[in-house]
């Protein structure tokens, strides 16, 4: 039996705490408006194929299941796209969000992810889980004690909960051998949050559980045991799946990965790769590990009165990174490293005393913002050796304050000065709708036709490297170009500029973004993992949404639609005298009804922080914008330049179809004229669906006040040094 825990080998850590939904707790009043007002929530942006949920999230592999899907703009289904290509679907009807859903034998048990690709682009992916034993759905009617549904040992149970409702199960009392409860919703996720209930049949509660999602069954007990499940908070439906399963305690998941499955599992792209060998030294509690640097070592961190970490011998001038792991692993807690060495004069007693050398500092720079948070309490810093001597390395952690510190554990990195870095990607967050908009929401990167859009790059630098980061991207979709970006010295986030041509087709491309730097002597080249928001939130004070890692960086472009606006200049090359005035002529193609005035400002150089935004006069289509390099203070080189603002504008969506529908219901009015009476009925029937078909779409077509990122083609500059 394939447990959930073996995804945990497939580099699916969960990290955070600090961002789980728990710790982000307001007014249980708040709780329950939010929660109804969330899915009637519209913010008007350009369509937009988002994927809410699946359901079921779980699959047998080697079986056929519909699936069902559900979503906002996901117009005209073409297919879903699977990580592993294995997997296959076919639509189940027509006018059906199903599809028919093929998991081959040959296709490895664990987390897959999925998405949708229809009109509108390429959606945000979805985890779901492949098992190798039976998958079975939750019966709808096992909402009280006494229509529980059983279960047996080792098959998978998948469903939703309800708003309000507890979700209840029933099976035999588990063996001396023991049993264990795994449920799993943020892992595939799903907003639930599990509390689980245990009673016997007498109606008394023997356990319960309400973190982490796994609970022990007694083993002394006879007859049958009586399972409820509720999500924490009591929200439900849609976005609220699970897999249930019970396992015996030997095919339970370890806590190597950390107890709670919580959710900033993006903090796994700041540490290296080349760091967790997996051939750690254990520190014991309350003693010093000696150790013989490089090392890595893993310890739990100790109670009141007991002294946990390690010793090593260093030379006079050595330098070494320290770097501790514990929040990252999923652990809520707040590290505390610092470095002592042996004071030269003795104490009373002849007692050893020591002194400070240096405290690790915290990894709390939070460079991904609101929708990307990266923040970590976890901490790494340089160590240079003042002299030679015998140094020991404390860890502690500042949160606890009781024995039950010793569940958290930390892993501890001593090695040489390795400068690096590694990168993630992640799609740009849409445009603000207004200054006070804090919306989130869970997007692919997709590009209509004539459209340049920006990819957030971000950069986690290790060891003091702090040098330029050259960005490329590939493979590119048919019709895509990419500028040549990079993350300039000393900065931690890049733009990858994308743009598409007017004649661009419909498709979805696996981009791998790639980093390239001088280290040294020797050239660099990272991979970027890929990044995502799991879902929408209206307010990211009222709620932080959890962000993971995905197994690809999808692209898609629409070639059913053309971009509102596009901006271009009118040369890709531009050379100016520092401290001089710049004009920049540009072309502007304006289509439906973005007629009206915008601003834009430039960017690719941190001296653009702070310059004027530029005015586009209302239906201009050429015109040109002037920067002051004076007041911008843009350095002697070559830099890479681009504007980008938000224009309103009136949107329709699909008014094509209005006219499409229009004739079908003329059709259908003919066909009502001439039906003979027994068949009557039938072409009354399909006039009525005609009509409503054409109310939808003028409903749908109707014209929407909504603002769009524009974003111009990207140009070079020489700033040319002033004569003397």
């Amino acid at each position: 039996m394939a447990s959930i825990s073996s995804a945990r080998a497939q580099r699916v850590f969960w990290t955070s705490w600090a961002f789980r939904p728990s710790r982000w707790r307001i007014p249980i009043r708040r709780v329950w408006a939010l929660g109804l007002l969330l899915p009637s929530i519209v913010f008007a942006q350009l369509p937009r194929p988002r994927l809410n949920a699946i359901d079921p999230i779980a699959l047998a592999r080697g079986s056929t299941q519909l699936i069902t899907i559900s979503g906002s703009d996901l117009d005209e289904p073409e297919t879903l796209r699977f990580s592993d290509p294995r997997i296959a679907a076919q639509r189940a009807g027509s006018n059906s969000m199903g599809f028919n859903v093929t998991v081959p034998t040959n296709v490895p048990a664990g987390l897959q992810e999925v998405r949708f690709v229809g009109r509108f682009g390429v959606s945000n992916p979805r985890r779901f889980w492949v098992g190798t034993g039976p998958e079975v759905l939750q019966p709808s009617t096992n909402h009280s004690r006494d229509t529980a549904a059983r279960i047996a040992l080792e098959t998978g149970v998948s469903g939703r909960v309800e708003a309000g409702k507890r979700t209840w199960f029933r099976f035999p009392s588990p063996s001396t051998a023991g049993s264990e409860v795994q449920v799993f919703g943020l892992e595939l996720d799903s907003r639930l949050e599990p509390d689980l209930a245990l009673f016997d049949d007498a109606g008394k509660e023997l356990a319960r559980s309400r973190q982490g999602g796994r609970l022990r069954c007694p083993e002394s007990q006879s007859g049958e045991l009586v399972l409820s499940l509720n999500d924490l908070r009591f929200r439900g439906g849609e976005g609220f799946g699970y897999r249930l399963i019970l396992v015996p305690i030997a095919s339970s998941m370890d806590s190597s990965g950390g107890p709670f499955p919580v959710c900033n599992p993006l903090l796994n792209a700041s540490r290296r790769d080349d760091i967790d060998s997996g051939k750690f030294q254990r520190s014991l509690t309350n003693s010093l590990l000696t150790v013989t640097v490089p090392a890595e070592i893993r310890g739990r961190f100790p109670s009141h009165g007991e002294l946990v970490g390690v010793n090593f011998a260093a030379k006079k001038g050595e330098i070494f990174w320290l770097e501790l792991v514990s929040e990252r692993l999923g652990y809520p807690t707040d590290p505390l490293v610092l470095v002592q060495r042996v004071h030269p004069n003795h104490g009373e007693k002849d007692e050893t005393q020591y002194v400070d050398v240096v405290e690790l500092p915290k990894l709390d720079a939070n460079i991904g913002g609101n929708e990307y948070p990266t923040g970590s309490r976890d901490v790494a810093g340089r160590f240079e050796a003042p002299e030679e001597a015998i140094y020991r390395v404390v860890v502690r952690d500042l949160f606890h304050r009781t024995s039950q510190v010793t569940q958290s554990e930390w892993q501890l990195s001593i090695r040489g000065e390795t400068p690096g870095f590694s990168l993630l990607v992640v799609p740009t967050p849409l445009p603000r709708q207004k200054d006070d908009d804090r919306h989130i929401a869970a997007v692919a990167t997709n590009l209509r036709r004539g459209e340049t859009a920006t990819v957030k790059v971000l950069a986690f630098r290790f060891d003091g490297f702090n040098g330029e980061i050259e960005l490329r991207a590939t493979p590119l979709p048919a019709g895509v170009t990419a500028s040549q970006a990079r993350i300039l010295s000393g900065q931690r986030v890049g733009l990858l500029m994308l743009s598409a041509s007017s004649e661009a087709t419909n498709s979805v491309t696996s981009v791998t973004v790639m980093g390239r730097a001088s280290v040294g002597t020797n050239l660099l080249t990272v991979t970027a993992r890929a990044g995502t928001d799991l879902w929408s939130v209206a307010d990211w004070d009222q709620e932080r949404p959890p962000a993971r890692l995905t197994d690809e960086f999808a692209v898609g472009v629409i070639g059913t639609e053309t971009a509102p606006i596009s901006i271009a200049p009118l040369t890709n090359r531009f050379e100016v005298i520092q401290g001089k005035k710049l004009a920049i002529p540009l072309r502007i193609e304006r289509r439906d009804d973005f007629i009206a005035g915008f601003n834009l400002k430039p960017y690719g150089r941190p001296e653009f922080d702070k310059a004027k935004d530029l005015a586009i006069p209302e239906k201009a289509t050429n015109t040109t914008v002037e920067l002051n390099l004076a007041d911008t203070a843009l350095p002697v080189g070559t830099h890479l330049i681009w504007f980008d603002g938000r224009a309103p504008g009136k949107y329709r969506n699909q008014p094509e179809a209005v006219e499409v529908a229009k004739a079908a219901l003329k059709t259908a009015e003919e066909a009502v004229v001439q039906a003979k009476p027994e068949e009557k009925e039938d072409a009354e029937k399909q006039k009525k669906a005609a009509v409503e078909q054409v109310k939808a779409f003028e409903e749908r077509a109707k014209s929407k006040d909504i603002f769009v990122s524009v974003t111009s083609q990207p140009f070079e500059v020489r700033v040319l040094p002033a004569p003397e």
